[in-house]
């Protein structure tokens, strides 16, 4: 589904062409926009994909452009090919694993899915115990990623590994959004119901203020903008919290007993 496509659906929704809808293509516009940043910001995973990319560090830079998918930034890590090779990367849980605290990732012959979780948690458990040279904060505004202390260091062997979430469709290389892109977002369910909560409420506030008047293409008809609000005003409630407790995201299959 395209975003003109979306619009009419919406003017659709409201009543059109049966009624006059006093909303303008470019204030539905913004309703949808405001619907796929919240969907961007909460449901991460469903309009997102976790992807992982490099950045090359320079000399005295603590700021760097982001790809243009890039909308979560999920950890940092850095690493210098000075000092170690690619291949000792997570150093120190090559160490571990030299010394046979990891042996079990070994036990091919035996294996069980019980292994794998609990060789990913003890991995996991290292990273949070493995202090990060650099600090680092994402600005969403400005799609940069900002590190403190500022590198001097010999710049030619300075990575950083970005664990992010992009929008689906994009990748590391992507330094443009298109239409593509954000039309597997239009087509999105909650992004719909959301963008057509959003022009409620706008149709709502409009035919409020103008409830002692007859709009053109709406004589006879009564304007209902405090029930539109309050109708509106519910459904976002209600489609934020199917956000925020996880009720609307899904992944993968439900588990079968028996």
């Amino acid at each position: 589904m395209t975003k003109k496509e979306l619009v009419n659906w919406i003017y659709r929704k409201l009543g059109y062409p049966q009624v006059r809808v006093e909303l303008h293509p470019t204030q539905i516009e913004s309703c949808i926009d405001e619907a796929r940043d919240e969907l961007i910001y909460w449901a991460t995973g469903n309009a997102t994909e976790e992807i992982f990319f490099t950045v090359a560090l320079s000399a005295s830079i603590d700021e760097y452009e982001l790809p243009s998918g890039v909308t979560t930034v999920v950890n940092v890590k850095e690493f210098d090919t000075s000092a170690h090779g690619i291949n000792t990367l997570f150093s120190t849980q090559n160490y571990l694993y030299n010394q046979g605290v990891l042996s079990f990732l070994d036990n091919i012959g035996n294996y069980s899915m019980v292994d794998y979780h609990m060789a990913l948690e003890f991995i996991d458990l290292l990273d949070r115990y493995m202090p990060n040279y650099y600090s680092w904060r994402h600005d969403r505004l400005n799609n940069k990623l900002k590190i403190r202390p500022v590198p001097d260091f010999d710049v030619s062997v300075g990575y950083l590994i970005i664990d992010s979430y992009m929008l689906a469709g994009t990748d590391e290389t992507t330094t443009e959004i298109t239409d593509d892109v954000y039309n597997l977002v239009w087509d999105n369910s909650w992004v719909k119901r959301y963008s057509l909560a959003n022009a409620k409420e706008i149709l709502g506030l409009i035919r409020r203020k103008f409830s002692n008047f007859d709009s053109i293409g709406n004589t006879g008809i009564s304007l209902d903008g405090d029930s539109l609000i309050s109708e509106a005003k519910e459904e976002k409630d209600m489609l934020k919290e199917e956000l925020k407790d996880g009720s609307y995201s899904h992944t993968g299959y439900g588990i079968l007993i028996g």
